[in-house]
């Protein structure tokens, strides 16, 4: 986990204030074409790039599973919040097939 330290502070300072516990943790950086957040990373000095709602999950639930997907169980690609994410598995997560930015909570 020590190697997330910096990197989880990094991708903290660019999410929006919930408004409150169980709200969408939306991070502010302009997500790509696949709607998804990605960040720069480094990692023992070798460059590229991640999905912050995956280092997120990797923060609080250590390595991802092998062949697991990591989630929006809220639908909102932009949000890091560790409760709303989820594995599932690659199929399971397509299977799902519904994106919006919107969180399905009730959040933004």
């Amino acid at each position: 986990m020590a190697k997330y330290q910096d990197l989880y502070h990094r991708l903290l300072a660019h999410v929006n204030e919930p408004e409150n516990e169980q709200a969408c943790w939306v991070h502010r950086l302009q997500s790509r074409h696949d709607r998804y957040i990605k960040v720069n990373i480094s990692i023992n000095g070798k460059h590229t790039t991640a999905f912050a709602h995956v280092l997120m999950w990797e923060w609080f639930n250590g390595p991802r599973p092998e062949g697991h997907d990591i989630d929006h169980m809220c639908h909102n690609t932009r949000c890091v919040n560790p409760d709303h994410l989820q594995a599932l598995t690659h199929k399971d997560n397509r299977s799902k097939n519904q994106w919006t930015t919107n969180c399905s909570m009730g959040y933004n």
